[in-house]
């Protein structure tokens, strides 16, 4: 019975890594410029946090912050997690854990927008 319900919990551990596997390469990363145009839609001049966050964040971390493949952020959540504005930074430019490196699809400046607007809009 035991080894049923390890077999089971193998399955839907794999089913969820696929998932996610699917939805970050679903979401496009255009061509890892990290510019305003491509797979991000062709907007001129620099994107807004919001802008980055649908487009980069959303599909794992909800519309409005509310959490789904990836934690939720929205309602004060990511303050909480990280007090410290600059250890959230490091981890949307490095990674960590399921969460992909944006550090080579995403500019400093965009870095620091999106985590902006996750911290004050999704608060």
């Amino acid at each position: 019975m035991f080894k049923k319900v390890v077999n089971v919990i193998e399955v839907l551990a794999l089913i969820a890594a696929l998932g996610f596997a699917i939805a970050l390469f679903t979401n496009g990363s255009g061509s890892g410029t990290g510019t305003a145009s491509g797979a991000y839609g062709n907007t001129k001049g620099p994107r807004t946090g919001q802008q980055i966050y649908q487009a980069s964040c959303a599909v794992c971390h909800g519309q409005d912050g509310e959490g789904g493949i990836g934690p939720e952020l929205g309602g004060g959540a990511v303050v909480e997690s990280f007090p410290d504005e600059a250890d959230q930074i490091v981890v949307v430019t490095n990674g960590r854990g399921a969460m992909p490196s944006f550090g080579r699809t995403l500019s400093t400046q965009e870095i620091e927008a999106v985590v902006a607007y996750t911290r004050k809009d999704l608060g």
